[in-house]
C-alpha cells in the first residue's frame, strides 16, 4: 500500500543497493567527503532555543544522504553535487524564512531532493479519491495526471468573466486549472519550464487589460558563468490560460549564482491610467549578507522586465518577506510586506505614484506578532504576511493573521485599511467571530466591483477540543470594512493535515491561498487536504451572500485510532446546528473497503447531536492507513468530516501503540522515558498546548503497561521556557527530570538546566533547581541517578566554541550540585548531545560525538567517582563516520554503546546502521562493532535498553518500510552478540522517530516515541513482551561489522546465520563480488551456521572504507543481509 507514495527512481536506487553481492567506497575522510549529518540537539517538533521556532525539518535530512532526483533529464546540467553556491540557504535562521517553494529549492540545488533509498512500502491512504466533491467545492486538479507527486497546494486565482485560472504547486511546481465556464468545469494544465531549467513554485495568476493572464512562479536555470542562478519567471497566455509561453526573467541583473530569490507576487495594472497593462513584480531576494524585498516592472506586456529596485532596507539583515503589489484605480501601485525591523515590527509598505519606477519610504501598517505553528502532519508552517485589495475610492484593504495576547490561540485574522491613500491605517479589526482559543490562519482579500468586500481563511473552530480538523470560512463587509457580518462556512468537508511527501521541506501545506472578485462574485481558491492529500478547490460566492443561512455541520470527535486487524474501532463524531437549522440528519460511512464493516449506532441524527461509528475489520484487511468519512444530510445540504484508522498485521509480535501524551499542541519526547521494575512507565515530555509562543515539560506514567496513562502534571512551574526534558529512576522508581530553561538568574547566562524530584513515585514533585551553575548556555541535558540516590547531569554549554560537554553532580537529592566540569577539550566540536550512565559503584559514564574532523568519532569519558572525569578516548572506528551515540549499563556493570555509522556507498549516497559496541572491563577496552540493522533504509538515532536478565535491545528509527520514518526494535539473547530481526512498532504512514526505551523486572520491553500519525504530534508507547521473538526468522551476523586489513594480506572473513523463534530452514549465502578490491585465491565455504570468505589482497589497489555485503536467502525467498566496512590500508 505504501507503493503508491514511492517516486520513480527508488526502485533503481533500492536495487542498486540491495543486489546479493556488493562492493562499494565507504564514507571516509577524503577531501570530496560529504558534510557530517547534523545534529539533534532538539528533536523534531521541539522548541529551537536558536530561532525561536517550532522545529519542523528533520534537520538530520538535510544532508546528502539523498539522490538528486528532479524530475528532468536537465537535472546533471543544473544540480551538481559538490556545488556550494547556496550552501548558505541551509543556515537555519535563513532556512526557516524561505517561502515553502523557496525551501525546497534550497534543498534541490544543494542536491538534498530527491529519493530516499528504502526497500519496504509505504502505506499510503487507500480512500485518496473517495469522492469527487460537489455543489459550493470544486476539485480543480485531476488526480489522474499525478505521477511521482499528489500534492496540489499555494493556490492563486485569477478573474476575467467566465475565464478562471488557479494557480497551484505540483509535481513539476507549475500547474494550474483552467475553466472556460465561470468554474463549472475544470481543466488541469501545467507552464512550460524555461529553457534548460525548473519552475519551482510559488505560483501567483493575474489577468491583464485585454484578457492576457500572467503566470509567476520561482525558477531555476543555468548561468552563462556556470552553475545555476534563481529567477523569478513570468509566463503569458493570451488564449485564456489554454497555453503559457515559456518564462521571461522578470528578476533580470538581480539574478545570479548566489542569491536565492523567494516569495514573488505579481499585479497587473487593468486600470484606465497612464500605466494601464505594467506588469510589476516584487520578490524577496536572499543574498550571502541579507535580505530584501526587490521590485521589477515590465510596461511591454511581460516581454521584458526592467533592472529591479530595492524596495526595503539592505542593511545585512533578514527580517523582511511576504511581499504583495496591488494597484489602485489611478493606477497608483502600493506594496505591502512582512517587515521584523524594530520600526516596523509587522508590516510596512510603499507606494508609488509613477508606474513602479520609484517608491516613497516605507511605512509602517500593524504590529504584528508571527502566527504560531499548526499542528498537523508533518507540522504545518504558518506566516503573517498581508494580503492587499483597493477599492474603487483608492481604500487599501488589507488582511493578515496573527498571535493575540492568548497563550492558546496560534492566531486570528485581523483586517487594516486606509482611506488617504497609505498615509495612515486604522486600527486593526479582528474578523474571527469564533468563541475558541482555535486557529484562523492564511487570510486572503478581494473587492467586488460595487465596493463589497471579501475575505476568506482557514478555520479550526469546528474542532474545540483538538485544533486540528480545518474548514475554510468567509466574512463579507458592505461598507467598506467598517465593519463585517457574521462569519460563514465555505468548505462542506472539514479534514486534518495528512502526513507530507517524502521530498518537501518540513510543513508544508502551502503559505497561501486565492480570492478574486469579478462583478458581483468572490472566486475562492485554497488547498484542502480532505481526500488525505493537498488538492486545490474551488468555490464561487455571491457578494450578496446571506451569512446567516441556515447551516450545520458534523466533526469527528475522535480523529485517529489503530487497531491489529481483526478488531474494532470506535469513533464518535459530533454535529451542530447554525442559524436556526433543524431537522434530522441522515448518517453514511465510506468508502467501501475489503474486510471493513462500518455500523453506525443509528442511521440519523438529530442536529445538533452526536453519532458513533464503529468501523469493524476482519483479520485479513490490508494492514495500512485508512481516511473514514461520516458524512451527513439534511435540509437539501451535505457535510463531512474524517477520521483515520491504522490497521495493523495480525502477525504483530508487538503491542498496539497507546497515545501516552494526547494533548492538542506539539508534543515532543526529547529523552524522557524510563520503566521502573514495577513495570511503571514514567513519561517526560515537552508540549505547547497552553503556551503556543513556548513550550513546557509535562510528567505522565502508565501501571497498566501502557494501556491507560494518567492525567499530565506539569513540572517545569513558572518558567518562560522549558524544553528538552529528560529522565532518569532511582532505585526506588522515583522520576528524576532536567530540561533546559530560561535562566531565572539573568546575569548568569541565558539558558540553564533544571532539575525536579519526586519522592513519592510521579505524584509530586520539588521546586525545580539550577543545576549547570555559571554556565552561560546550558543545553540539552541528561540525567542519570545510583542506587545511593547520587545524582549527574550531563550537558552542553552553547556559548562556548565547540559546545562542549560539562557534568555535574549532586549527593543531596539535587538540592545542590557541584560546579560543572568540562568533559569535552578544547578543539573538540560537539555535534549530538551527551549522554550519561552510572554504574552499580556509581562510576560515571558520559558519551558523546565529537565532529571537529571529517569523520566525527564517539568519545566515552568516565568518572570512577562519578564527579572527576579522565581523558575522553575515541572507542568508534575513526575511519568511518559516527552519529549520535546513547549508553546503558546493565546489572553486571557491562557498558553498552549505540550509535550510528554512516557507510558511502556512491557519492553522495549513503546508508546508515545501527552499530552496538560493549565494554566488560568499565569501559578501557571494547569488543567488536554489531551491525544491529543491516537494512538498505537509513537507521538512525539508536537508543539502548538493558534488562536485569542479560538481554539488550537497540530501537531506533528507520525509513526502511517508510520513508516517513517508523520505529525499529532488535533483541538480543546472547549480550548483544548477535540480534534478531528488527520488528517495526510503529508501521504507519505518518512520521516516527525518537525512540527511548526501558525494560520491567520481568523482561518485558517498552518503547516510546513521537508520532504525528494522528491529527496532532503526541508521545507514542509500545511493548513486547520477553517471549515476543516474532515468527521464526533468521538475520546474518559477524564478530564485528569493521574489519580492518592491510593490502599484501589474507583476508577471512566470517559470516553467521542466525536463527530465532524456531526457525530451521536452510539458508543461501552469497558473497559480495571482491573483482574492485584487486583479491586473489578467493574461497568461500558455507556451512549451516554461516560461512567464510577468504581471500588475499594483492599489494597494489584501492584503500580506505569499502561497503561489502553479504546476503542471505531462505527456501521462501527472503533476503536477509549483513554489511561489512572492510578497512584496507596501505601494504605493510
Amino acid at each position: 500500500m505504501k507503493s503508491s507514495w514511492i517516486r520513480l527512481l527508488a526502485a533503481s536506487l533500492t536495487a542498486a543497493f540491495a543486489v546479493t553481492s556488493t562492493l562499494t567506497r565507504a564514507d571516509s575522510g577524503s577531501s570530496n567527503v560529504a558534510p557530517l549529518d547534523r545534529g539533534r540537539f532538539v528533536m523534531p517538533y521541539g522548541f529551537s532555543l536558536n530561532t525561536g521556532d517550532r522545529i519542523l525539518s528533520f534537520e538530520d535530512d538535510l544532508d546528502e544522504e539523498e539522490d538528486i532526483g528532479l524530475e528532468s533529464v536537465d537535472g546533471n546540467r543544473l544540480f551538481v553535487p559538490g556545488n556550494t553556491d547556496k550552501a548558505w540557504l541551509l543556515d537555519p535562521d535563513t532556512f526557516k524564512r524561505l517561502s515553502s517553494a523557496g525551501q525546497r529549492a534550497a534543498l534541490a540545488v544543494n542536491g538534498m531532493l530527491g529519493v530516499r533509498r528504502h526497500g519496504g512500502q509505504f502505506t499510503a491512504l487507500t480512500s485518496l479519491f473517495s469522492e469527487v466533491a460537489s455543489g459550493d467545492n470544486i476539485r480543480v486538479n485531476n488526480p489522474a495526471l499525478d505521477t511521482n507527486f499528489r500534492t496540489h497546494s499555494e493556490t492563486s486565482i485569477a478573474v476575467n468573466g467566465n475565464n478562471i485560472i488557479i494557480s497551484f504547486n505540483e509535481f513539476n511546481f507549475n500547474g494550474y486549472g483552467v475553466s472556460t465556464d465561470g468554474g463549472n468545469t475544470w481543466s488541469h494544465r501545467r507552464t512550460p519550464d524555461p529553457p534548460n531549467g525548473f519552475n519551482l513554485g510559488d505560483g501567483v495568476v493575474a489577468f491583464g487589460p485585454n484578457g492576457e493572464c500572467y503566470y509567476a512562479g520561482l525558477a531555476f536555470v543555468p548561468a552563462n558563468t556556470g552553475g545555476t542562478k534563481s529567477i523569478i519567471g513570468v509566463a503569458k497566455s493570451t488564449n485564456n490560460g489554454a497555453t503559457f509561453s515559456t518564462p521571461f526573467d522578470a528578476s533580470t541583473t538581480a539574478s545570479n549564482t548566489t542569491d536565492m530569490l523567494d516569495k514573488e507576487w505579481i499585479a497587473v495594472d487593468r486600470t484606465n491610467s497612464a500605466f494601464k497593462g505594467n506588469v510589476y513584480a516584487s520578490w524577496t531576494d536572499f543574498t550571502l549578507s541579507g535580505s530584501f524585498i526587490n521590485f521589477s516592472r515590465s510596461t511591454n506586456g511581460g516581454s521584458t522586465f526592467e533592472p529591479p529596485i530595492p524596495l526595503s532596507l539592505q542593511d545585512g539583515s533578514r527580517v523582511v518577506q511576504g511581499s504583495v503589489p496591488a494597484v489602485a484605480p489611478n493606477g497608483d501601485l502600493y506594496v505591502a510586506f512582512s517587515d521584523g525591523h524594530s520600526s516596523i515590527g509587522g508590516i510596512g509598505i510603499v507606494k508609488s505614484t509613477d508606474g513602479g519606477k520609484t517608491f516613497s519610504a516605507e511605512k509602517k501598517v500593524a504590529s504584528v506578532i508571527g502566527s504560531s505553528t499548526l499542528t498537523g502532519g508533518g507540522g504545518v508552517r504558518t506566516n503573517s504576511f498581508p494580503s492587499v485589495t483597493i477599492d474603487d475610492r483608492g481604500t487599501v484593504h488589507m488582511v493578515y493573521g496573527s498571535l493575540t495576547l492568548s497563550q492558546l490561540d496560534r492566531s486570528d485574522i485581523f483586517y487594516v485599511r486606509s482611506t488617504d491613500g497609505g498615509a495612515t491605517f486604522g486600527s486593526p479589526l479582528k474578523l474571527n467571530d469564533d468563541v475558541t482559543t482555535n486557529t484562523q490562519v492564511s487570510p486572503s482579500i478581494a473587492v467586488a466591483s460595487d465596493g463589497t468586500l471579501g475575505v476568506k481563511w482557514w478555520d479550526r473552530r469546528n474542532d474545540p477540543i483538538g485544533d486540528s480538523l480545518t474548514d475554510v470560512y468567509m466574512a463579507i463587509s458592505h461598507d467598506g470594512g467598517a465593519s463585517f457580518g457574521k462569519n460563514f462556512r465555505i468548505s462542506d468537508h472539514n479534514w486534518t493535515f495528512a502526513p507530507i511527501e517524502p521530498g518537501f521541506a518540513g510543513g508544508y501545506h502551502g503559505d497561501y491561498d486565492g480570492i478574486a472578485a469579478d462583478g458581483g462574485n468572490f472566486y475562492l481558491s485554497w488547498s484542502d487536504e480532505r481526500n488525505g492529500q493537498a488538492d486545490a478547490y474551488f468555490s464561487q460566492v455571491p457578494a450578496s451572500r446571506d451569512p446567516g443561512t441556515p447551516d450545520f455541520n458534523i466533526s469527528a470527535g475522535k480523529l485517529f485510532d489503530e487497531v491489529v486487524a481483526g478488531s474494532a474501532a470506535t469513533f464518535d463524531f459530533n454535529t451542530s446546528a447554525g442559524n436556526g437549522f433543524s431537522g434530522t440528519l441522515n448518517l453514511s460511512a465510506s468508502p467501501a473497503i475489503s474486510g471493513v464493516t462500518y455500523n453506525l449506532a443509528s442511521p440519523s441524527v438529530t442536529a445538533g447531536g452526536s453519532a458513533t461509528l464503529t468501523v469493524l475489520t476482519s483479520a485479513t484487511v490490508e494492514p495500512g492507513s485508512y481516511l473514514i468519512t461520516v458524512t451527513a444530510t439534511g435540509g437539501g445540504l451535505t457535510r463531512k468530516s474524517n477520521s483515520r484508522l491504522t490497521v495493523l498485521s495480525p502477525s504483530r509480535f508487538a503491542g498496539v501503540p497507546s497515545n501516552a501524551s494526547r494533548s492538542k499542541g506539539f508534543t515532543s519526547l526529547q529523552a524522557g522515558f524510563k520503566v521502573d521494575a514495577t513495570g511503571t512507565a514514567h513519561v517526560v515530555f515537552d508540549d505547547d498546548s497552553v503556551k503556543v509562543r513556548s513550550t513546557e515539560v509535562f510528567y505522565v506514567q502508565s501501571t497498566d503497561g501502557g494501556m491507560t496513562f494518567s492525567n499530565s502534571v506539569k513540572v517545569s512551574g513558572a518558567s518562560a521556557l522549558a524544553t528538552q526534558s529528560t529522565l532518569a529512576l532511582d532505585s526506588a522508581g522515583n522520576p528524576y527530570i532536567a530540561w533546559t530553561g530560561t535562566n531565572p538568574i539573568p546575569a548568569n547566562g541565558t539558558f540553564a538546566t533544571l532539575v525536579v524530584r519526586s519522592t513519592d513515585h510521579g505524584n509530586t514533585f520539588s521546586t525545580p533547581v539550577i543545576a549547570s551553575g555559571a554556565a552561560r548556555s546550558a543545553q540539552s541535558p541528561k540525567i542519570a541517578v545510583d542506587k545511593n540516590g547520587n545524582i549527574v547531569v550531563a550537558f552542553v554549554d552553547a556559548s562556548l566554541t565547540g559546545t562542549p560537554v560539562f557534568a555535574v553532580r549532586s549527593t543531596d537529592g539535587g538540592t545542590t550540585f557541584t560546579a560543572p566540569a568540562r568533559i569535552s577539550p578544547t578543539g573538540e566540536t560537539v555535534g549530538n548531545p551527551p549522554f550519561v550512565a552510572l554504574d552499580s559503584n556509581g562510576a560515571a559514564y558520559v558519551v558523546y560525538q565529537d565532529s571537529a574532523q571529517q569523520i566525527s568519532t564517539i568519545k566515552l569519558a568516565v568518572a570512577s567517582n562519578g564527579q572527576t572525569f579522565g581523558s575522553s578516548k575515541i572507542i568508534s572506528d575513526t575511519q568511518v563516520t559516527a552519529f549520535a551515540p546513547q549508553i546503558a549499563i546493565d546489572r553486571l556493570d557491562n557498558v553498552y554503546v549505540t550509535f550510528y555509522d554512516r557507510f558511502g556507498l556512491t557519492t553522495p549516497v549513503f546508508n546508515r546502521e545501527i552499530i552496538v559496541t560493549k565494554s566488560t572491563d568499565k569501559g578501557n577496552t571494547f569488543g567488536p562493532q554489531v551491525n544491529v540493522s543491516n537494512n538498505s533504509g537509513q537507521s538512525t538515532f539508536p537508543s539502548m535498553i538493558v534488562d536485569d536478565q542479560g538481554r539488550v535491545s537497540v530501537a531506533w528509527e528507520d525509513t526502511t518500510d517508510d520513508p516517513q520514518r517508523d520505529v525499529f526494535v532488535a533483541r538480543s539473547t546472547d549480550g548483544g552478540a548477535t540480534f534478531g530481526r528488527p520488528v517495526n512498532l510503529s508501521a504507519n504512514s505518518a512520521r516516527s522517530f525518537g525512540a527511548f526505551g526501558g525494560t520491567d523486572a520481568s523482561g518485558n520491553i517498552f518503547v516510546a516515541w513521537t508520532d504525528d500519525v494522528g491529527a496532532n504530534t503526541d508521545v507514542y508507547l509500545a511493548s513486547l513482551s520477553p517471549s515476543a521473538l516474532g515468527p521464526p526468522d533468521f538475520t546474518l551476523g559477524s564478530v564485528s561489522a569493521i574489519v580492518t586489513v592491510p593490502r599484501g594480506r589474507r583476508v577471512q572473513l566470517p559470516v553467521s546465520i542466525n536463527r530465532f523463534a524456531g526457525f530451521s530452514g536452510n539458508v543461501t549465502l552469497t558473497p559480495p563480488d571482491l573483482a574492485g578490491l584487486k583479491a586473489k585465491a578467493v574461497d568461500f565455504t558455507t556451512s549451516a551456521n554461516g560461512g567464510v570468505l577468504s581471500f588475499k589482497l594483492k599489494a597494489l589497489g584501492v584503500t580506505g572504507p569499502q561497503v561489502l555485503t553479504f546476503t542471505g536467502q531462505d527456501g521462501a525467498g527472503r533476503t536477509r543481509s549483513y554489511i561489512f566496512v572492510l578497512i584496507i590500508q596501505p601494504a605493510q
